[in-house]
């Protein structure tokens, strides 16, 4: 039996919204805790670092 349909829907990484993104930076950048923005937007150290790297301020990117 062919399970494609529901294998595909089986994600193991739901990429973030950029919205989250770009919030989730401003928290760091404002509060420099980021313990604790890690753990309200549910994401990774890295994951955080790397958005930070790659935000400048402008939505979309």
């Amino acid at each position: 039996m062919n399970n494609s349909i529901t294998e595909n829907s089986k994600k193991r990484y739901l990429p973030h919204d950029i919205n989250t993104r770009k919030y989730a930076v401003e928290m760091y950048r404002n509060c420099g805790d980021i313990d604790y923005v890690c753990r309200k937007y549910h994401i990774s150290r890295v994951s955080l670092w790397r958005w930070n790297k790659a935000y400048n301020g402008i939505k979309g990117e």
